[in-house]
């Protein structure tokens, strides 16, 4: 069978990513694009992300605002003494827990 060449657009951090992630794997660009390629014959479909994995903006944006102080450097911080606020803001979030 005589190969061709495919090329796609995609963004530059993507295809790294996924470079480093295949290269881990043992495995290539062409690999991933032929088993594609193979799934899309057999099935007559794309395939699809599961939906347990996929996540939205507004789920990432919840995470992170549940995850991560809201900090006022210029005046929340007493004496500049950066540890014991964070000490300050666990012990408020475990407290409010109990």
């Amino acid at each position: 069978m005589e190969d061709t060449l495919v090329s796609a657009r995609i963004s530059r951090a993507k295809k790294e990513t996924a470079a480093a992630m295949l290269h881990k794997m043992g495995s290539s660009a062409s690999e991933l694009i032929n088993c594609a390629y193979d799934y899309v014959i057999a099935s007559g479909k794309l395939p699809q992300v599961k939906q347990e994995q996929a996540r939205s903006q507004e789920d990432f944006a919840r995470f992170l605002h549940a995850s991560t102080l809201d900090i006022d450097w210029g005046n929340a911080i007493p004496d500049g003494d950066y540890r014991a606020f964070m000490k300050q803001e666990r012990l408020a979030d475990y407290e409010s827990l109990g």
